[in-house]
């Protein structure tokens, strides 16, 4: 089971840092009506730039299973990884948001030589944040403390012996850090050291990966810490795609745009959009608690593609939309090899509810799906299949950046929550696909209006 918890402290942490409105910014309640701004102050900014991680183990020794059973003590290599970062400075420039990922990774070797094996790793940023106690002005170095949702990714490549692989661990932890920002005519540099607590993994010795129909085998375990210093150096842009929203003048210009909009009948208006996405919590199974306890620690889905295709009902403001996303999961260890897949088409409607908050409008809805999964275990020579296609419920939350209502474009984030959507293998257990989806930035586009005012 995948934590999510730690999802709403990253994105609420950050409202710590947030100014308190003056009266005279406070738009009225009306829907339609234009989030204020304060005067040449952006409340949000855009980043794009580059990561590079380097984690530093602090353990002086990893155990690595060795054919016949019993462990290898290993030393551990630094590891390091390239990560591209999208995001904002926000709240004034009191807090950076943003989602990183993966582009990288770069190998180490570890081991005595001639049983030398490659290690590498990298971490995926679901949801990370900066505050900075003092704004990060134009040209001012400014500290500040960091934490997220991180998503570390570790593998091991194979030896000769298969059943001494251990394969590839994923994990979400909660990294907390220090360090500091630069910010110069168009972009950021900054350094900051991270560490996250609890960060180990159990690997076996011993196992023999049996046919699905026996529950797992006994086996000898050690555990292998993985705790580390993280130490990333990151630069991007820093750009203000929306800077006409705090200049004069630029509340009632939009208030008369938005009309022209329900003039001409481009406010309700067909939307399509597109980002990445991935599972933050994925329901529990007895194929991994009875049959493959072994597995569970290096199944991993990665990210994947959301589209959409939607009617916006201007009067209600609310959306009608078709989702579409395909994702694929995969496990590999000790001799034994999972592969599973989940697609299909979700009827989805949320309705909106526009706080007034620099354009922050959060939403909430239902949707109906008609879904496909698959699911493929191969142990010991045998090879186990299922698969299922049925209708699956869902709830659906997020939220939309809205600071121009009348703009062609604006982003998105979404969860989706489906309760259950399980196979059953035929061989005593059940593998489930539900769980919680969470887009990271989804790119909405209104075609209609790219090409009216």
């Amino acid at each position: 089971m995948r934590p999510f918890a730690t999802l709403a402290a990253a994105s609420l942490l950050p409202l710590l840092a947030t100014p308190a409105l003056a009266v005279s910014e406070v738009p009225s309640l009306r829907y339609g009506g234009v989030p204020h701004q304060r005067l040449k102050d952006p409340f949000a900014t855009l980043s794009v730039g580059m990561n590079l991680d380097t984690s530093v183990p602090l353990a002086s020794q990893w155990p690595l299973g060795i054919s016949g059973g019993g462990f290898s003590e290993v030393a551990p290599a630094p590891l390091s990884s390239l990560m591209l970062t999208i995001g904002g400075l926000h709240f004034h420039r009191h807090a950076e948001i943003y989602v990183g990922v993966p582009v990288q990774r770069f190998a180490a070797d570890i081991g005595a030589p001639g049983a030398e094996r490659q290690a590498k790793a990298s971490s995926a940023q679901l949801t990370s944040f900066k505050y900075y106690p003092w704004a990060l002005d134009l040209g001012t170095v400014r500290p500040f403390v960091s934490s997220g949702l991180m998503l570390r990714a570790l593998s091991f490549s194979d030896g000769v012996d298969p059943t001494t692989n251990p394969g590839a661990q994923t994990k979400y932890l909660l990294p907390l850090g220090l360090g500091l920002g630069w910010s110069f005519p168009g972009g950021i540099l900054d350094l900051q050291a991270q560490y996250a607590f609890g960060d180990r993994w159990e690997v076996a010795s011993g196992l023999v990966a049996q046919d699905l129909a026996q529950r797992a085998p006994a086996y000898t375990t050690r555990w292998l810490d993985l705790s580390s210093i993280q130490w990333t150096v990151g630069i991007r842009t820093n750009l203000d795609p929306s800077a006409a929203a705090v200049e004069p003048g630029f509340v009632e210009a939009e208030e008369a745009r938005v009309a022209q909009r329900r003039a001409n009948g481009s406010a309700s208006t067909l939307s399509v959009g597109m980002g990445p996405s991935a599972r933050l919590y994925a329901n529990d199974s007895t194929y991994f608690s009875e049959r493959r306890p072994y597995l569970g620690a290096t199944y991993t889905e990665g990210t994947f593609p959301h589209m959409t295709l939607g009617y916006r009902l201007d009067p209600l403001d609310a959306e009608l939309r078709l989702s579409y996303r395909s994702f694929a999961g995969q496990a590999a260890a000790y001799g034994a090899q999972l592969d599973t897949s989940r697609s299909g088409v979700m009827l989805e409607a949320f309705k909106l509810f526009d706080p007034n908050f620099y354009g922050f409008v959060p939403f909430v809805g239902a949707g109906l799906g008609y879904e496909t999964g698959t699911f493929k275990d191969v142990a010991a020579g045998v090879t186990t299949t299922a698969n299922t296609q049925r209708l699956v419920p869902s709830l659906i939350a997020g939220w939309d950046i809205r600071m121009d209502p009348s703009s062609a474009w604006l982003l998105r984030t979404n969860l989706r929550w489906t309760p259950s959507f399980s196979l059953d293998t035929g061989k005593g257990s059940a593998f489930d696909l539900g769980g919680l989806e969470y887009d990271f930035i989804q790119l909405v586009v209104y075609p209609q209006r790219l090409f009216s005012k």
